[in-house]
C-alpha cells in the first residue's frame, strides 16, 4: 500500500496538463510512498492522449491514467479518483497548478505526525511575473489563506474556516472522505468548500501549512473580467444548493453579509453590515470602478485593494438580489 495518493482531475488541458506532470515527477518521496492518479474527465482534445504518451516516456512509474467515459464535473472525477486510491491519505492539487519537489513529502509528514484526522492545507501563488505585471493577480495573491493577514481569518493557522478550504493544495485522510460520501456530484463550483464543510460538522479541523507550496498557473487570471465572468456563475449553482442544504454554512462562513437583512431575527452587527452594503454598493458605480481597474492593472501605482473588494461584492451582491426575486434565498 502506498502512503499518500496524489489526485489530479483535468478536462480538456492538453495544452498545459504537461507542466503539472513534470512538477509531480519531481517530488521526493518514492514510488513505493506515493502514487499520482491523473483523473481525465472526458475530455475532448487531446488531452488523453497527451498523458498517456508522457507516462509512457516517464522514468517513474507510479502515475495512473484513468479516462472517465463522459465529462461528469470535477467532483465526480475526484471521487473517483479517491476511490481508485490505495493510500490512507489524499492529496489533491489542480491541472494548471506546479507543486515544490517537498510538496507531498510535507503534506504526508502532517498527515502522519496528527493523532486525529485533519484536512491540511498549503500555500498556493501565482507566478511571481504575473504577480508583478498585474495588478489584479497581486490582489487575489493577497486572498489565499497564509498569504493574508491572520487577523482577517476567522481562525488561526491551526484551526482554518471551512471557507477557506481549496482543492489545488488540500489533503485528507481517504476514509474521513468516504465517511461524509465524498465529493457532493454536480456541485463544481464551491465544490472545495462544501466538502470542507461537511467534514468540519463531522468534527475535523483544518490547518495550514506554509510548507507545501504550488504555483497555480490559472488561466482565469489573465484578466479581472474573464475571473469575475466565471466567479459568478458560483451562485448559479453553489450559493443556492448550499443555502438549501446548509443554510448555517452561509450564514457563519459563507457571504452571509450579502443576505437580505433580518431585524430580530439576527445580530444588530449583522443586520447593521447587510444594510450597509445594500446602501454603498451600486453596480453601476461598480462597471466604471471595473473599468478602471481593468485600463490601470498594469499600473502598480494603482493598486487599489479596496476597490477591487468593491466591485467583487457589488456584482455578487447583483447576483444575490438576483436569486432572492426568484425566491431562491431568503
Amino acid at each position: 500500500m502506498k502512503k499518500i495518493s496524489v489526485v489530479v482531475p483535468t478536462y480538456n488541458r492538453g495544452k498545459i496538463i504537461v507542466s503539472t506532470l513534470q512538477a509531480l515527477a519531481k517530488q521526493t518521496l518514492t514510488n513505493k510512498e506515493m502514487e499520482i492518479i491523473i483523473v481525465n474527465d472526458g475530455s475532448t482534445d487531446d488531452t488523453a492522449d497527451i498523458i498517456d504518451k508522457w507516462i509512457s516516456n516517464c522514468p517513474r512509474k507510479n502515475f495512473q491514467l484513468i479516462n472517465m467515459k463522459s465529462n461528469g464535473g470535477k467532483s465526480i472525477a475526484c471521487n473517483k479518483g479517491i476511490l481508485e486510491a490505495s493510500s490512507p491519505y489524499i492529496l489533491f492539487t489542480d491541472d494548471d497548478c506546479l507543486p515544490d519537489p517537498h510538496w507531498a513529502e510535507y503534506h504526508l509528514n502532517r498527515q502522519q505526525a496528527s493523532s486525529m484526522p485533519r484536512g491540511i492545507q498549503g500555500t498556493v501563488s501565482f507566478p511571481k511575473k504575473w504577480r508583478e505585471k498585474s495588478n489584479f493577480v497581486r490582489y487575489f495573491q493577497g486572498r489565499y489563506v497564509g498569504n493574508r493577514p491572520w487577523r482577517t481569518v476567522k481562525g488561526s493557522p491551526d484551526n482554518i474556516p471551512p471557507n477557506l478550504i481549496g482543492g489545488a493544495n488540500v489533503s485528507y485522510p481517504r476514509e474521513s472522505l468516504i465517511s461524509v460520501g465524498l465529493f457532493t456530484p454536480g456541485l463544481d463550483r464551491g465544490q472545495d468548500c462544501e466538502l470542507a464543510y461537511r467534514l468540519w460538522k463531522a468534527g475535523m479541523k483544518f490547518v495550514f501549512d506554509s510548507r507545501s507550496r504550488v504555483i497555480h498557473v490559472s488561466q482565469d487570471m489573465v484578466a479581472l473580467d474573464v475571473w469575475l465572468s466565471k466567479y459568478l456563475t458560483v451562485y448559479n449553482t453553489y450559493f443556492p444548493k448550499m443555502y438549501t442544504v446548509y443554510p448555517e454554512f452561509i450564514q457563519n462562513f459563507g457571504h452571509w453579509f450579502l443576505l437580505s437583512p433580518l431585524p430580530g431575527q439576527e445580530s444588530i452587527f449583522k443586520t447593521l453590515m447587510k444594510m450597509g452594503l445594500r446602501t454603498i454598493c451600486n453596480i453601476h458605480l461598480a462597471k466604471k470602478v471595473r473599468e478602471y481597474l481593468v485600463r490601470t492593472d498594469g499600473n502598480p501605482r494603482h493598486y487599489h485593494p479596496y476597490l477591487y473588494l468593491y466591485v467583487i461584492t457589488s456584482f455578487s451582491l447583483m447576483k444575490i438580489r438576483e436569486l432572492e426575486q426568484y425566491h431562491v434565498v431568503s
